[in-house]
């Protein structure tokens, strides 16, 4: 079982290999299944039906969407078949995902294996069995295991031991004198060992720099992960940045909650990552089987998937090893036509004729012209012709056997249908500019790197252009002047630069191009208080010249012209900044001065539930980070954390609701930075009415103490909200401020002022209507879950409401939520 400290054993009924130590368990009720030549593993005449959409991996980067997502999935078919666990509903969240791991042999269940306790957190020592599983179903050979040397491993079970260790030695896990087998595991902590096992599967490659290479060219640039989470880069070490980067791109995690308000020039995603939050065992099987996707692990027998107008077979051995060299074929016929395409015999009727089948000459039957499985065990058709998709989709059916074999009543038969391809991307006329500037100022010897990204009118990015086959022009003029940092108000020395050079950009094939700020060479190493601007202009409605590199006809534009800088060839420019017909300007400025604190940041939870009532209290914790201006954290300096709902009395927890200090008239306790410039501070909220408080992380430094007011003093604050939520009353309608999709819950504030919490699960009727709820019409866990993503990004709106009735926060309730606009 996966009970802390106690064994999981092998699930009877799961296919694949036995674990090491297993444990034993009485039988569970095992799924039948009749096998034929052909490595047929459905039953005899079945259609099995394998819903799938039409997914293709995009070909490169695309911001704030997964460009790396697999283009198909390891759970169909036999996976998906229902493990029979008492607490995972039908309409489960993660229902899919959590029998997917039982049919794997990922999981066994809980207590005598009938229940799976998906809202449990996942310990370390749960995770290494379930990674290690994992890599077995996946082909990964983990080796023998050998003590790597963790001190604190002894009392857990013989099989976690031995995942920790073996996986320890196949760098999974980092290493250590101790692994904490019993601490919940993190988010963090999760994405390493989800990025280690496909590195071991080889689906992608951790570069000797740490560098993760996702699409195969032996380098880790933005063509990779060019999206991330602005928590997990702030306040994470690299490693976690770009494993949690890696994920989003591979499409295993999407974040969670509304982001922090972010630099309007910079690209960061609208959701979170928590990197410090835990993880559940729903959670957990969602996270496993997205990352089996990426590797080998299909079911055993044939399935097959839809990839955009063509279709992928794979055949596997009982042990999900792939088999090489099996004959399939595939026919279809369009959807509306599919009651007529077998007769009742289950032979291919009259509809399906040659031209019907996608490889060989006579369709339902290996003739030697079909294809056969490659070395992984898969086999991709031609594409099924457009005219036979048509509007409404087809239908294909796939089979194995051996040359001479025909469709009869005996052959099993996988369904796949085939969807109509999503109309192709807008054109993109507007450009968003993002940078790579770690902090306020580059350091002397580095450089920036500027990026232009194409977008379609609604903002999101695309891989077009001007039009499908033409890319959009830049020509950019980049200035460096001599700067000063020591005035009073820094700026330029002179008017003029002392270098000015032009750069022809180009969009590539994913709408973007790029060019670099990079400062001259440190005039003088001795002097600490040389610094440089380098700045970039483009142009507004210049004609370019390429081959000189020259700007024509740059006069300035009509009153009324445009909303955005147009940059030839129609494509234009926007920083976040109001809307201008103006150049687009911009630039950094490169120093080498000393570094001095410069900037605070607060990584905190953006909303907690109260306590349920009184007498008890809440928890929840803020790490303030201190950086300097280049961007590095400042260690062993002193902070502070106060609230507006704070204590003025240190010596009584009766005058406010928050256990901090007041920022206002409190006594506040100083702490010091680690090696990473943060401190996490712990606090409690003891009321049980929601509020919305205001925190204050301060730094404060006085050279000379014993004078007053000297003017050399140094103060930075920085001020982070936290939604104090009480649940919800069983009917109301506000406005979405907040919420958690991986937990499930919506954030409120009512008419008072006060943060209300809503919990939905699969019992509940979820609507997604612009108008109330008796009109609305019932929408999917999915489809609810898509909208409210919406509602959560950055670019939400005041006037997005969720509206609830006969709301209680109960298992097997049916309350009602309806997602709409005012």
């Amino acid at each position: 079982m996966e009970h802390r400290y106690r064994k999981e054993g092998h699930m009877p009924h799961s296919k694949g290999p036995v674990p090491q130590a297993q444990a034993k368990e009485g039988p569970m009720p095992q799924l039948v299944k009749k096998r034929r030549s052909g490595w047929a593993v459905l039953a005899a005449g079945a259609l099995v039906a394998s819903l799938l959409a039409v997914g293709a991996t995009p070909a490169g980067a695309d911001p704030e969407n997964a460009d790396h997502k697999a283009a198909t999935s390891a759970c169909v078919g036999d996976a998906l078949g229902d493990q029979m666990f008492t607490d995972v509903s039908d309409g489960h969240v993660f229902r899919d995902a959590i029998n997917c791991i039982a049919y794997y042999g990922i999981t066994n269940g809980t207590g005598d294996g009938s229940t799976y306790s998906p809202n449990d957190d996942v310990t370390r020592a749960e995770m290494a069995v379930f990674i290690a599983r994992a890599a077995g179903v996946a082909g990964v050979d983990l080796g023998d295991a050998m003590d790597e040397g963790y001190d604190d491993i002894g009392d857990v079970w013989a099989e976690a031991q031995d995942a920790i260790n073996r996986l320890t030695a196949k760098g999974v896990f980092p290493g250590g004198d101790s692994f904490r087998p019993g601490d919940a595991m993190t988010r963090a902590e999760m994405a390493g060992a989800l990025v280690g096992l496909l590195d071991a599967a080889g689906a992608i490659d951790i570069l000797d720099n740490g560098g993760i290479d996702l699409d195969g060219d032996g380098d880790a640039d933005e063509d990779d992960a060019d999206d991330y989470f602005a928590d997990a880069r702030a306040l994470s070490p690299v490693a976690v940045d770009r494993a949690a980067a890696a994920l989003f791109e591979l499409g295993v995690t999407n974040g969670t909650g509304r982001a922090a308000s972010v630099d309007p020039k910079k690209t960061p995603l609208d959701t979170k990552f928590d990197p410090g939050g835990t993880v559940d065992r729903g959670q957990m099987a969602a996270f496993i089987t997205r990352t089996l996707a990426h590797t080998s692990a299909r079911p055993e027998g044939l399935s097959a998937q839809a990839v955009g107008s063509t279709v992928r077979v794979s055949v596997r051995d009982e042990n999900f090893a792939p088999v090489a060299n099996a004959w399939v074929e595939v026919f279809f016929v369009s959807a509306s036509d599919e009651g007529d395409a077998l007769n009742a015999d289950g032979s291919c009727g009259s509809l399906i004729g040659d031209a019907n089948d996608t490889e060989g000459t006579r369709a339902c039957e290996i003739d030697g012209g079909d294809r056969l499985t490659n070395g992984d065990g898969d086999a991709t058709t031609q594409a099924i012709p457009s005219d036979v998709i048509g509007d409404d989709g087809a239908v294909a059916w796939a089979w194995t056997g051996d040359v001479g074999d025909e469709v009869d009543a005996d052959t099993a038969l996988f369904r796949v249908e085939v969807n109509k391809a999503p109309a192709p991307a807008e054109t993109s006329t507007t450009a968003a500019i993002s940078n790579d500037l770690a902090g306020a100022v580059g350091k002397f010897g580095s450089s920036v790197t500027v990026t232009l990204q194409l977008q379609d009118a609604d903002g999101n990015v695309t891989g077009g252009a001007v039009s499908a086959d033409e890319p959009a022009k830049w020509l950019v003029e980049i200035q460096t002047y001599v700067y000063n940092r020591q005035l009073a108000t820094p700026a330029r020395v002179g008017t003029s630069p002392i270098l000015v050079s032009t750069v022809p950009v180009t969009s590539d094939a994913d709408g973007k191009g790029t060019f670099v700020l990079a400062p001259p060479p440190d005039p003088d190493p001795n002097n600490r208080t040389n610094a440089f601007e380098v700045a970039y202009i483009i142009r507004s409605r210049c004609e370019l010249d390429f081959a000189s590199t020259a700007f024509v006809n740059c006069a300035a534009p009509a009153t009324g012209t445009g909303t955005f800088p147009a940059v030839m060839p129609n494509a234009t420019v926007t920083d976040g900044d109001d809307t201008t017909s103006d150049d687009h300007t911009g630039g950094v400025v490169f120093s080498d001065e000393a570094a001095v604190p410069h900037s605070i940041s607060i990584e905190t939870s953006s909303y907690v539930q109260t306590a349920s009532r009184a007498g008890r209290v809440a928890l929840n914790r803020a790490k303030a980070t201190l950086m300097d201006q280049f961007g590095d954290p400042v260690r062993s300096a002193k902070l502070t954390l106060t609230s507006d709902l704070g204590r003025t009395d240190d010596t009584t927890d009766t005058d406010g609701a928050s256990s901090l200090a007041a920022t206002t008239g409190g006594t506040a306790k100083e702490f010091t930075t680690g090696s990473d410039g943060s401190y996490t501070f712990g606090y409690t909220y003891s009321s049980t009415t929601g509020d919305v408080e205001t925190i204050q992380a301060r730094y404060f430094n006085d050279p000379t103490p014993d004078q007053a007011s000297s003017g050399d003093e140094v103060t930075i604050t920085k001020d982070a909200t936290v939604r104090w939520a009480q649940e919800a009353p069983g009917s109301g309608s506000s406005a979405v401020v907040d919420g958690d999709i991986d937990a499930n819950q919506i954030v409120v504030v009512n008419g008072a002022g006060a943060a209300l919490i809503l919990t939905y699960d699969d019992d509940d009727r979820l609507d997604t209507s612009d108008t109330d709820v008796a009109s609305s019409t019932p929408a999917s866990m999915a489809q609810f879950e898509e909208k409210l993503a919406g509602f959560l990004g950055t670019e939400a709106t005041a006037g997005e409401l969720v509206t609830w009735s006969n709301y209680m926060n109960r298992p097997r309730h049916t309350s009602v939520f309806t997602l709409h606009a005012s």
